[in-house]
């Protein structure tokens, strides 16, 4: 069965590309509200974030100096922080997308697009390299879903929730990771530094039992 035609312009034009269309736009929406509410949302972490740091520092715990920030694509920041030797890097990723359809996420922020925060974990030495310990869904009908260390949780991007996801991080960074020397034949030495080279030598505790 042929497909009708329709002239537009002067020219005739497949009726799909109409519809074509329609779904980029809605796509374009749906993503521009994603990353509406990513960008608010990670302000709001990195605030309670800081502002833990900052107490941690006023009782005599403090490491690496202050947090700092790196601008990314869409009006986006990287939020970086020493913790226990390590570097944690809170990565918001500015292209949004479905959460895969067997992961969690997809039964508490939807199988629509939503925005997604990465936490990764890397030895102050290590430069190019880092582990993600942690992925953060951000709904734009303003919901969360936090997945990697420990347990899950599920909680409103306005609001105390914000707060107690960012205690929880730091929590969970405290007691969740296990840290150990490397193994001998996993052992180099960095002659630029004079120094052993650092492995990213930790593991999530697993409490599965």
């Amino acid at each position: 069965m042929a497909t009708a035609a329709v002239e537009v312009g002067g020219q005739v034009e497949d009726p799909r590309f109409a519809k074509v269309v329609v779904t980029r736009r809605e796509r374009a929406a749906a993503e521009a509200r994603c990353l509406a509410t990513l960008r608010q949302f990670a302000e709001a972490l990195f605030r309670e974030l800081k502002g833990l740091l900052d107490a941690l520092r006023a009782q005599g715990i403090a490491e690496g100096g202050e947090p700092t920030t790196a601008p990314l694509p869409e009006g986006l920041r990287l939020f970086t922080f020493e913790w226990e030797g390590s570097r944690v890097i809170v990565a918001p990723y500015h292209r949004p997308r479905a959460p895969r359809p067997d992961n969690e996420a997809a039964k508490v922020v939807g199988t629509g697009v939503c925005g997604r925060i990465i936490v990764f974990l890397q030895p102050r030495a290590v430069r190019d390299n880092a582990a993600a310990v942690q992925e953060i869904f951000v709904s734009p009908q303003g919901r969360y879903f936090a997945n990697g260390l420990g347990v899950g949780s599920i909680g409103q991007v306005n609001g105390p929730d914000v707060a107690g996801l960012a205690m929880g991080l730091l929590y969970r960074l405290t007691f969740d990771i296990q840290r150990w020397h490397s193994s001998l034949d996993r052992t180099t030495f960095d002659f630029v530094s004079q120094e052993v080279d650092e492995p990213i030598g930790f593991k999530l505790v697993d409490r599965s039992a």
